[in-house]
């Protein structure tokens, strides 16, 4: 019988949006091409993660928010150790989102802003989106200073009919009066929308979460605040939501419909919700079938030369797998070096594969 899985807000998004990508990423656990983005918003974590500790508001906070991120400081020093960890090129540029707000903050990152193609390097856009993150009620004490605090929450939680697993980035708890206010920071060019900005799944889950977590702390609805750190000062850059107990209810009732399709999740049920059948979407989501990307073939080029866009799973790649000795996937990487130091290589066989590209756009 196949392991329980464990739900999470993405996991769950993931199969709404795609049957097919949900089934690549969580069954065949075939590898992604992490981007740039994803490396950014690791390295913008971990910093404001180290950062909330209340030892490092004399030292280190407090400093940060008058003057900024200097070139040679130890935050500078840690963003270009975990960089480099994570193959991410500093020097590397793409489109600014708001010029009005890059400009407002050429003091940070004037050096890291080529202004006359409109563009931010990935170190400059660190330290912007640190900034922000610094600026945001860190420590949850802007009216009164909260009862706990609480920097990544891990939680793996297992109810009869659901279980659940996540991350959240900070908590702040407020016995004086029972509130519970919530807080993820989002590195993302864009906000909310269509279902996610109505009915968010994420905000659900944490403060379901939360909820079993510190029970006797909650006496009123939990407040769960998205925070966008790269459009500070743009329309939705915070979203809050209040999460009542009604609400919880009837989200539990869901996860145990979501529960039961997961653990009996077969390949019919992977063709079943093609991205590319959906057509495009109405209501401003990154959703339908723009998540196939417009890219007809491997290594297309754009207008400008740079390679475009597609989903990770459009087209075939080969990749190498480590299997166990009861035939499941450990893991999977595209250079055989990436699996060498997995803990669990010694007791799996190592094995080439080749993926053949999603069904709906290959004819395989």
């Amino acid at each position: 019988m196949p392991d329980k899985v464990k739900l999470s807000a993405s996991k769950i998004k993931t199969s709404e949006e795609c049957s097919w990508k949900y089934w690549c990423k969580y069954h065949l656990k075939l590898p992604d091409t992490n981007n740039d983005g994803a490396r950014r918003g690791s390295i913008c974590h971990i910093i404001l993660e180290c950062l909330g500790n209340p030892r490092h508001k004399k030292r280190h906070y407090k400093p940060l928010l008058k003057r900024g991120i200097k070139e040679g400081s130890s935050i500078d020093r840690l963003i270009r150790k975990l960089s480099k960890g994570l193959e991410l090129n500093l020097d590397s540029y793409e489109p600014i989102i708001s010029k009005n707000l890059v400009k407002g903050k050429l003091h940070l990152i004037g050096d890291y802003v080529d202004l006359s193609t409109d563009k931010i390097s990935n170190l400059g856009m660190i330290y912007h989106m640190v900034d922000e993150g610094l600026k945001h009620d860190m420590y949850g004490d802007t009216y009164y200073k909260p009862t706990q605090s609480h920097d990544e929450i891990a939680f793996d939680i297992e109810k009869e009919g659901y279980n659940i697993r996540g991350f959240i980035d900070k908590l702040f708890i407020y016995k004086k009066d029972g509130k519970v206010l919530i807080r993820d920071f989002k590195t993302s060019k864009k906000s909310f929308s269509g279902k996610d900005l109505d009915d968010n799944m994420q905000a659900l889950m944490y403060a379901l979460a939360v909820k079993d977590l510190y029970p006797d702390s909650i006496k009123e609805d939990i407040c769960v605040e998205f925070v966008f750190l790269r459009l500070m000062g743009r329309k939705g850059d915070v979203l809050r939501y209040m999460v009542g107990e009604n609400e919880l209810l009837g989200f539990e009732e869901f996860l145990k419909h979501v529960q039961k399709k997961m653990d009996n999740y077969t390949i019919e049920d992977a063709k079943d919700g093609f991205a590319k059948y959906k057509g495009y979407p109405s209501d401003g989501s990154f959703s339908g079938k723009m998540l196939c990307g417009r890219a007809e073939r491997k290594g297309q080029l754009k207008r400008d030369g740079n390679i475009m866009w597609h989903c990770p799973f459009k087209f075939d790649f080969d990749y190498y797998a480590l299997i166990s000795n009861e035939g499941s996937t450990v893991k999977t990487a595209f250079k055989i070096e990436d699996l060498l130091n997995h803990p669990e290589f010694d007791n799996c066989s190592l094995e080439e594969h080749q993926y053949k590209g999603c069904p709906a756009h290959n004819s395989c």
